[in-house]
């Protein structure tokens, strides 16, 4: 029981100092140099702009909504978590608010505030916490990954949109940079250094699909049940395990036999 307790401390440490590095990183080098990157993130900084509020305080009643939303839904050590890793993040992120930006160059400053960003919410999302509740609240809702995925890249895309006519299109530049940093940096801290992926297919023409990469690559796919998929347009979705150097491979393939096939990955 002391063994779990332990283990139990030890990720929540890990969580606060995740959110702590998110909380740098866009104190102390997006907002100064006006960068935003997707989500609640990226909304509370327009709105701050806009408000004239602190950046953190807005974060947290962004996503103190969606928390409560979602509380029946997710177990109440998740929740629990999540709350305290977003309390530590806003909070970090009203103390270090009035300190100027360490890099006064906005290009390096995307950069580094992406990664630093990434590299915290990674930590937080891995041992057990969250700092976008939103995110959660759409996958929570829509639970088939196929039909998450495309919500929540259009939210973030909105979003990027936005900073463009908000703070300008080279703002809009680098914040799009930072976005895609901090992405990348929360998938290797979710996978490590695994080039295992898992992908999922799409298309009416799964049989051909299927037959052409089992001959050609020597591939194991599977279907996933009936609710993935969209009985009413004949499409089916396939899954199979593959190795990341494969990916663009397969995807020339599927598009070679179906240009409407559509595609989505994730850690294996």
């Amino acid at each position: 029981m002391s063994h779990i307790k332990d283990l139990f401390i030890v990720r929540l440490l890990l969580v606060i100092v995740g959110a702590i590095l998110a909380a740098i990183g866009l104190e102390l080098f997006l907002i100064p140099h006006a960068i935003i990157v997707g989500g609640a993130t990226g909304l509370s900084a327009i709105l701050a702009y806009w408000t004239d509020m602190r950046v953190g305080f807005v974060l947290f009643m962004i996503n103190l909504p969606f928390i409560l939303l979602s509380y029946r839904r997710l177990s109440k050590q998740f929740v629990g978590i999540t709350v305290i890793s977003l309390f530590v993040f806003a909070l970090s992120a009203i103390i270090l608010h009035p300190y100027p930006s360490l890099i006064e160059d906005a290009a390096i400053a995307a950069i580094c505030g992406g990664l630093a960003l990434g590299v915290g919410i990674g930590l937080a999302v891995r041992f057990g916490g969250s700092l976008d509740a939103t995110e959660n609240s759409i996958r929570a809702a829509s639970p088939a990954m196929l039909a998450s995925g495309p919500r929540i890249k259009l939210l973030n895309t909105l979003i990027l949109l936005s900073a463009g006519f908000v703070f300008g299109w080279i703002q809009a530049l680098y914040s799009t940079v930072a976005y895609l940093l901090a992405v990348e940096m929360v998938s290797l801290m979710l996978r490590g250094l695994s080039f295992k992926r898992t992908i999922w297919i799409r298309s009416k023409h799964t049989e051909e699909i299927c037959l052409v990469l089992k001959s050609s690559l020597n591939m194991q796919l599977s279907y996933l049940p009936d609710s993935f998929a969209d009985d009413s347009n004949g499409e089916a979705v396939l899954s199979a395990t593959i190795h990341l150097l494969e990916l663009s491979r397969i995807k020339s393939i599927v598009i070679g036999l179906d240009p409407d096939a559509s595609f989505h990955t994730g850690s294996a």
